[in-house]
């Protein structure tokens, strides 16, 4: 894989797009998050075959995950941010695999941010999670690690379902820039193709 330094050479060209952006990650494939209408059964369905991908990737069985620390660790240098992580979503946990920050490593399934990023392909960006309704009154925003700031990209597993996140965050608000978002994407390009490359499991 190439290097994590490969990817950008600046990360700070100003920009007011924040939010959902316009690209997927590599890999887009229509149907494959979960559908927001569509009844009771229709997201049933799509759960059931999200959490066989998160399954078959085995990704939770992986002893060494230096191959997506290195993705962490450049994650969190090139934003300044306090944390980043890559993790998966279980059928009731957030499980982050690698990490770098003060964050834990397992938090219920309702209080991970992430899943809210992984109800479609798009890039969620959140500034300030005070000013937003949807985080503002979240365990992880009101207590430790007091998010503030939350920019993440959900990642595809087998068969192209979303089950996971590349995630940066910080304990203050900040701006997120149109260039910001284009890196963190190729960052989770990176981790993606790593997510769904045969694990060495001991």
């Amino acid at each position: 894989m190439p290097g994590p330094e490969t990817t950008m050479k600046s990360a700070r060209t100003p920009s007011s797009e924040v939010g959902r952006g316009d690209d997927a990650v590599a890999g887009d494939n229509p149907g494959t998050a979960l559908p927001p209408g569509g009844g009771r059964g229709a997201r049933s369905e799509a759960e059931k075959l999200r959490l066989l991908s998160v399954a078959r990737s085995r990704i939770l069985e992986v002893q060494d995950a230096e191959r997506f620390d290195r993705i962490v660790r450049y994650a969190r240098e090139i934003f300044e941010v306090s944390s980043a992580s890559i993790g998966v979503i279980t059928a009731d946990q957030q499980i982050l695999f690698s990490v770098t920050g003060p964050l834990s490593r397992s938090v219920d399934r309702g209080d991970a941010l992430c899943n809210v990023t992984i109800q479609d392909e798009h890039l969620l960006v959140v500034e300030d999670t005070h000013e937003d309704p949807r985080f503002s009154a979240n365990a992880l925003v009101t207590g430790d690690p007091r998010i503030r700031f939350y920019a993440g990209c959900p990642l595809r597993g087998p068969g192209g379902w979303l089950i996971g996140t590349l995630c940066v965050i910080d304990q203050r608000p900040r701006a997120f820039t149109a260039e910001d978002q284009r890196v963190l994407r190729s960052l989770a390009a990176q981790a993606e193709l790593e997510l769904n490359t045969p694990p060495v499991v001991e």
